[in-house]
C-alpha cells in the first residue's frame, strides 16, 4: 500500500500492483482503440481532444483528454476499484474529487520529454496531488518519471535547478514502475522525464484530485464546476462500497450517472491552474 507519511515528506509514492490483471486488460483494450481512433482523426483533432504529431512518419499521439466523455463506465470501474480507491481516500480525504481523466502516450519522439516542472502551486494546507495508472511497464533509464524528494513543500526555482544541473539534480531520484502500479505524486513535487528509449509507447492513465473545499476557498474553479464532481465522487464512493463489501463485490446495482452528465463536465470544463516551468526554458547539450 502506498505509504502516506512518504507520501507527505517525499512528495510521492507508488501502489504495487494496484490494478487487477482483468480490469487491466481492459483498460489496455481501451487505450488502444482510443489511439487508434486519434490517429485516423488526427487532422480533425484540436489539443482539447488530443495532442497528435501528424507532420512526421509514423504519425504520433502524445495524449487524449477527457477520456470521461466516452468511457466513463471503465473510467469509474478504475477510480472505485479497491486498492485505488483506498489510496485516493487515504491521501486526499472524504472531500477529495477528481478533476479530469487523460490518457498520456510516451514514446522516442522528441516531444515526448518532459522538462522539469511542478504541475501546480498551491499552498500546502490540503492535498492536491495526481495519480498516474500504469498500462505499461516504465524502466529504469528509460524515461520513466524522475522526482526530487522533499520539493513538493515549496515553489521551486526551475530554472536555476534545470540551467545548473540538467537532468542530474542532486538527491534527484528515478522511480520505475510496472504494469498494474499506480504512482501518486502532490502537484507540487518537482518532477520530469526524459525520451523513451525503447520502442513503442509507454501509456499512462492521469487523474488530478483535490479536496472541493479548497477548490472554492481559492476561487481557483467555479461552484458548478465543483458541484458536477462531487456527484461524480458520490457515484465512484457508492461503486466502492459494494466492491469493499466482502459478501457484495458487486457495483451492478448502484445507479450510473447519465450519458448526459458526462458531456456537461466536459461543456463546462475550465482553465486548470497553471504550472511551474523554467521560463526562459533551459536548453543545454544534455538537456532537455
Amino acid at each position: 500500500m502506498c505509504l502516506k507519511n512518504k507520501y507527505q515528506n517525499e512528495g510521492y509514492c507508488v501502489v504495487k500492483n494496484a490494478v487487477p490483471s482483468a480490469l487491466l486488460t481492459r483498460l489496455d483494450n481501451m487505450a488502444k482503440a482510443l489511439e487508434n481512433k486519434a490517429l485516423a482523426l488526427s487532422s480533425e483533432l484540436d489539443l482539447e481532444q488530443a495532442a497528435v504529431d501528424s507532420l512526421e512518419v509514423p504519425t504520433t499521439v502524445f495524449r487524449i483528454n477527457h477520456v470521461y466523455r466516452t468511457e466513463a463506465a471503465l473510467v469509474n470501474q478504475l477510480l472505485s476499484s479497491p486498492q485505488v480507491y483506498k489510496a485516493i481516500v487515504s491521501l486526499g480525504g472524504g472531500d477529495i474529487i477528481p478533476l479530469g481523466v487523460d490518457i498520456n502516450f510516451k514514446s522516442s519522439h522528441v516531444a515526448a520529454v518532459v522538462p522539469w516542472h511542478q504541475d501546480s502551486i498551491h499552498d500546502g494546507t490540503a492535498p492536491y496531488f495526481a495519480m498516474g495508472v500504469y498500462l505499461d511497464d516504465a524502466d529504469e533509464n528509460d524515461g520513466c518519471l524522475r522526482y526530487l524528494p522533499g520539493s513538493h513543500k515549496q515553489k521551486q526555482d526551475v530554472h536555476q535547478l534545470a540551467s545548473q544541473h540538467g537532468w542530474n539534480i542532486p538527491q534527484h531520484q528515478q522511480v520505475p514502475v510496472t504494469a498494474g502500479d499506480v504512482l501518486f505524486h502532490d502537484v507540487m513535487t518537482l518532477h520530469g522525464s526524459t525520451s523513451k528509449v525503447s520502442p513503442g509507447s509507454r501509456r499512462t492513465i492521469y487523474v488530478e484530485f483535490r479536496p472541493a473545499k479548497e477548490i472554492l476557498a481559492t476561487g481557483s474553479q467555479s461552484e458548478n464546476w465543483v458541484n458536477l464532481r462531487k456527484r461524480w465522487m458520490a457515484l465512484l464512493h457508492a461503486k466502492a462500497i459494494r466492491m469493499n463489501d466482502s459478501d457484495m463485490k458487486d457495483d451492478s446495482h448502484v445507479k450510473e450517472l447519465p450519458s448526459e452528465f458526462y458531456q456537461d463536465l466536459y461543456a463546462n470544463r475550465e482553465k486548470p491552474t497553471p504550472s511551474n516551468w523554467a521560463f526562459p526554458p533551459v536548453k543545454r547539450e544534455d538537456y532537455p
